[in-house]
């Protein structure tokens, strides 16, 4: 100790310039951390978003049969598999809603924002939409297969009638 090379008050503020430094450094840390956990958490979303656009594409494909059923009971048939691809849709509007309001919250952050809040809007209103268009689509096709089938029964009762 006589050579000086314990001393103290060095040390002590060489110790808290280190702990300051580390304390500052694990708060960047964190704050980095939540930034990548929203950008991860937005990106779950439009990945979501994608996945849904592709599957209403999937259920347009379907709505854009021509096949109006070549009797009664095949019309009849047409209909209520019609009722089930209505009940999906449905279904997954509910799923659609939650999804694009989940993505409007991160337009609506103070300070840090993963993603610019109108490429977040865009991508709302498409998948609004495409939502909108497949339920037009299905309105269309529902009210074809019912004119199909009340053509079928007049002619089933014509036959029934001679």
């Amino acid at each position: 100790a006589a050579e000086g090379y314990y001393d103290i008050r060095r040390v002590a503020a060489q110790r808290d310039s280190v702990l300051r430094q580390w304390a500052l450094l694990t708060g960047l840390v964190g704050a980095r951390r939540t930034r990548l956990e929203q950008n991860l958490a937005l990106q779950k979303v439009f990945q979501e978003m994608v996945y849904m656009v592709d599957w209403m594409e999937e259920m347009q494909a379907q709505l854009l049969s021509p096949e109006c059923g070549q009797h009664l009971v095949e019309a009849d048939d047409l209909l209520q598999k019609h009722g089930l691809l209505e009940g999906d849709i449905v279904a997954q509007s509910e799923r659609v809603e939650a999804l694009n309001a989940a993505a409007l919250r991160f337009s609506q952050l103070q300070g840090y924002q993963p993603c610019d809040p109108q490429v977040i809007c865009n991508r709302v209103n498409h998948v609004h939409g495409c939502l909108a268009e497949l339920q037009e689509q299905a309105a269309r096709r529902r009210a074809e297969l019912e004119a199909s089938r009340s053509l079928w029964a007049l002619l089933q009762e014509l036959e029934e009638a001679e």
